[in-house]
């Protein structure tokens, strides 16, 4: 049986300091172009504050990331 890893990181948009809405208003104030992304920044939880080794969370080949937006789907990258 195939069982799931323990994501590194659960979080949502819902818990980011500065709300998207906020961000997208703030970058629309200078020309953005078709294909433009505006990132955010991560949530809590990211491997540098992982105690009492930070390093074993580091992602390293191999590793899957996979990211999901609810009512939109996931995209799963393998770390080479």
């Amino acid at each position: 049986m195939n069982q799931e890893p323990e994501p590194r990181q659960k979080s949502s948009t819902n818990q980011l300091i500065y709300k998207v809405p906020d961000l997208v208003a703030y970058w629309s104030q200078m020309t953005l172009e078709p294909g433009d992304v505006i990132t955010s920044g991560t949530p809590g939880g990211v491997a540098f504050f992982k105690q009492p080794d930070p390093q074993q969370w580091f992602l390293k080949p191999g590793d899957v990331v996979e990211a999901r937006i609810e009512g939109l789907g996931a995209i799963r990258n393998k770390i080479v």
